[in-house]
């Protein structure tokens, strides 16, 4: 009988071996099935050029943004106008339209507000092929415990998925984090005009003529140093804010900015508009001696902000840094001579005679182009842009000028107008500007004619080169 019992026994033994094997391998199918269940999938897929509308709702409020066909931007349309960063809406509608989960977490989810879902972020993209009643819809909850993705379900489903902490963010976005932390975003080509005030009182005033040509218009109508201006307005556009602190305040002099230390005023194209802006500069943040940040404030927006200041120097910026540097703006091909007399100031009294269309130059009674002499010539030249590059050195705008000229510099053009420069004594050795007999609000050193680039050394180079060329 014993073989018999064996025999049974392995019978048995086999059975229950394959009874095993059967329910492990079930259990393993299962387990496969509900990991492929739950795996990254495919949320949304659309093409995002085709988006025309944008709308994000969360505890902050509603916001929605259309797109401008015509000038290729987003623009917002929703009650509460703010200047915010269209990068951030493009970015927000690229991640929409091509958005995968990283996971299912749960299906047929009983309970959704454990994931956030009770108050969830509502992000709709609104599209030409869908049209106006059928958006794409993301419900985005809180993050994950560990902060490394976000929980989203669909409509339609009561499934929990996550997806990517990068996208989640973005899409969470507060109102702070749409707005847009430039100064004035838009580029300095399109910048026409731009004051300082300080202390009440106007600093400098630049506009664009209809020409797009800069002038300064105050305190007194200027012409301008283009180079620094162009560098003014690349800054300007540039200029970040630090961080928001309260919008509407009901106190602005809390922070210094009830009575600001500084104004700036802007106006300019953004996003196909034309926007102007007045921005006021309070109180540093702390009485910290070593403070580095201080309070502003949008006017347009209400909103109250903090930045660096290092990042507004400009602020402290005079007029003069922005003022044509030279005390005349001439150019030779215009003209037929210069008359310089600088009469007890210095023994110079000289006429320049030019023919630049027929290169023919003279000094008083000698012609210049007789030598065919190539360094005589660039001393001549030398001494004409010492001349005629004659630089201020001050302004004083509310001197009242007296007495007669030291110094005269007269510009004949070729169509016989003259452009009279007279230097009237202010002190000893500085002079006021007169430009046919009106004060141009500008002082001049005696040393920018006498100094290492002035006309007096370019003058005595030159006799000196004529008297060694004989």
């Amino acid at each position: 009988m014993k073989p018999i019992r064996w025999i049974i026994a392995l019978i048995v033994a086999v059975v229950a071996l394959c009874a095993i094997y059967f329910v492990v391998d079930r259990q393993a199918d299962d387990k496969e099935k509900r990991q492929q269940a739950g795996a990254a999938k495919t949320l949304f897929d659309f093409e995002s050029s085709t988006v025309t509308r944008i709308t994000l709702e969360n505890e902050d409020g509603y916001f929605a943004f259309d797109w401008d066909m015509t000038n290729g931007t987003w623009q917002l349309s929703s009650a509460d106008q703010f200047s915010f960063n269209t990068y951030a809406v493009s970015t927000i509608c690229n991640y929409f339209s091509e958005l995968s989960s990283e996971k299912t977490v749960v299906f047929d989810c009983d309970n959704t507000a454990v994931y956030g879902f009770d108050s969830p972020t509502v992000l709709k993209a609104y599209t030409t092929d869908k049209g106006e009643d059928a958006p794409y819809i993301l419900y985005v909850g809180d993050s994950t415990p560990t902060y490394d993705a976000y929980y989203a379900m669909v409509p339609g489903s009561n499934d929990v998925y996550t997806i990517g902490y990068t996208q989640g963010s973005i899409f969470c976005a507060d109102k702070n984090m749409l707005k847009n932390t430039y100064l004035f975003d838009t580029f300095s080509t399109l910048v026409d005009y731009c004051e300082i005030i300080a202390d009440d009182e106007t600093v400098f005033r630049l506009e664009r003529d209809e020409d797009t040509m800069w002038h300064m218009t105050a305190p007194r109508s200027y012409g301008v140093y283009n180079s620094a201006v162009t560098e003014l307005m690349d800054t300007l556009v540039r200029v970040q804010v630090d961080s928001f602190v309260e919008e509407n305040p009901d106190d602005l002099a809390q922070y210094g900015l009830d009575d600001p230390k500084y104004t700036l005023k802007l106006r300019g194209i953004i996003n196909g508009q034309q926007v102007y802006r007045e921005l006021l500069f309070g109180d540093m943040i702390t009485d910290n001696d070593n403070e580095t940040q201080m309070y502003g404030y949008l006017s347009d927006s209400k909103q109250v902000f903090i930045i660096t200041a290092a990042a507004v120097s400009f602020l402290k910026a005079g007029a003069i840094d922005y003022v044509f540097p030279y005390c005349v703006n001439v150019d030779v091909a215009d003209l037929s001579r210069v008359e310089i007399d600088m009469g007890d100031v210095y023994d110079l009294n000289e006429t320049m005679y030019l023919d630049y269309a027929n290169e023919q130059y003279a000094l008083g009674n000698v012609d210049i182009d007789a030598y065919d002499d190539d360094d005589i010539m660039t001393l001549y030249q030398n001494f004409f842009r010492a001349v005629s590059n004659l630089k201020f050195t001050a302004m004083d705008l509310d001197a009242v000028p007296q007495g007669e000229a030291a110094i005269t510099i007269r510009y004949v053009h070729l169509d016989g107008s003259e452009t009279v420069l007279t230097f009237i004594p202010e002190a000893e050795n500085n002079f006021y500007l007169m430009i046919n007999g009106e004060y141009t609000g500008l002082t001049v050193r005696l040393n920018r004619f006498t100094g290492s680039s002035g006309m007096v050394l370019s003058y005595e180079a030159l006799l000196k080169g004529l008297k060694e060329a004989k």
